[in-house]
């Protein structure tokens, strides 16, 4: 990877740490520009179209300090994360499906983003193991790690409408709820990853990733 292309992709990854604080709100810029000093000017070597991310219905909110200080933290996080992991798969799939206003090809992408995180190696049952580990990684509480599994499960099962060419039969009036929890499913779990550098390395091995997963459902948090 080139130096630009790296300075390119750091920008990327700090936009995309803005949208897992806050998102409502993305760093608002639309172009890259590769400038280059001589001994008399400055001359631009590239210009580039930046993707910018599409927030949609999501109300716009003002970034403070805290927020700022969040997504630095993030940011750094998201630049430790190897290039050739479960976890950048996903982190590339969320931006893939941020980038885009279509709802089909949005909604895959942040479905591939949770496959790549808790969807197991093995592919048998897994809209259940998926939305199994899910709910075990992210929720405390028995009723709630209940209520997001079956939550999981049902919005899998649009998602595989789409895949298999289905896409007419999901409602249009349910897209926007779709889209909210699968994203707030992939915000969730990316936020709680990046805040632990043991996390960054297990996600990003697919053996101690599914270790962790298998030993979340068997030996809860608590033993609740």
């Amino acid at each position: 990877m080139s130096r630009e292309d790296y300075a390119a992709l750091l920008l990327q990854l700090a936009n995309l740490a803005v949208w897992l604080v806050l998102p409502g709100n993305t760093l608002r810029f639309r172009h890259l520009v590769h400038v280059e000093a001589t001994e008399r000017t400055w001359y631009i070597r590239e210009w580039t179209h930046a993707e910018p991310l599409y927030i949609g219905h999501r109300r716009r909110e003002a970034l403070n300090p805290e927020h700022l200080t969040a997504a630095s933290q993030l940011s750094t996080a998201l630049g430790t994360v190897s290039l050739h992991s479960p976890l950048w798969m996903a982190v590339r799939c969320l931006w893939g499906g941020l980038v885009t206003g279509w709802f089909h090809n949005r909604y895959l992408l942040i479905w591939i983003a949770l496959e790549s995180l808790f969807g197991p190696r093995d592919p048998g049952e897994v809209r259940y193991r998926l939305s199994q580990q899910l709910a075990f990684f992210l929720a405390e509480k028995r009723e709630a790690r209940y209520d997001l599994f079956r939550a999981a499960k049902k919005d899998y099962a649009e998602r595989s409408k789409v895949v298999h060419g289905e896409g007419g039969g999901v409602k249009r009036d349910d897209w926007e709820a779709l889209i909210d929890r699968a994203e707030e499913w992939v915000r969730a779990a990316l936020v709680k990853i990046l805040k632990s550098p043991e996390l960054i390395a297990t996600f990003s091995d697919p053996q101690r990733r599914d270790e962790l997963l298998e030993g979340g459902v068997f030996f809860p948090r608590g033993g609740v």
